[in-house]
């Protein structure tokens, strides 16, 4: 697959696998948009391959549809999205409360969801099909103590 002069958006970009997937976009030619809460965050991982830094919470709907309006108006469209965006938490299944888990799922699966849905909106239809979607979720690729229930 040919890149050069695509737009992308890496969710959660600013540090570990995110951020590694948008320095090799980069350096495959792609204009590329890294996202998450910590804005300072992304403004210093942006320095490492010259992308564009976009404070958005993936679990709040309205930030995603900012978010990605922002993206699609500074780049024109969205051509790749990397859902990659999530978190991993650890907490005894018993002691563990409703709120913890509503949290895990908000970030993890209804961010993905609209992370997808925004930037399909932007994704230009083509012979094809339209644009590249791809979801990432990962403990950080190391074996985990097993949780006791």
């Amino acid at each position: 697959m040919i890149l050069t002069g695509k737009n992308a958006v890496v969710t959660g970009g600013g540090s570990g696998i995110g951020l590694a997937i948008a320095r090799g976009l980069a350096a495959q030619g792609c204009r590329v948009a890294i996202t998450g809460r910590r804005l300072n965050v992304l403004e210093s991982a942006c320095k490492s391959f010259g992308g564009l830094s976009v404070k958005m919470d993936v679990s709040d709907e309205a930030s995603v549809v900012e978010g990605m309006q922002k993206i699609a108006d500074t780049f024109g469209s969205i051509d790749i999205c990397v859902a990659n965006a999530g978190i991993a938490e650890g907490q005894n299944i018993r002691n563990s409360s409703l709120e913890f888990w509503r949290n895990i799922m908000a970030i993890n699966l209804d961010g993905t969801y609209l992370t997808v849905r925004e930037s399909l909106r932007y994704m230009p239809v083509k012979d094809w099909g339209t644009g590249d979607c791809r979801f990432l979720h990962s403990r950080g690729a190391r074996p985990q103590r097993r949780t006791r229930l």
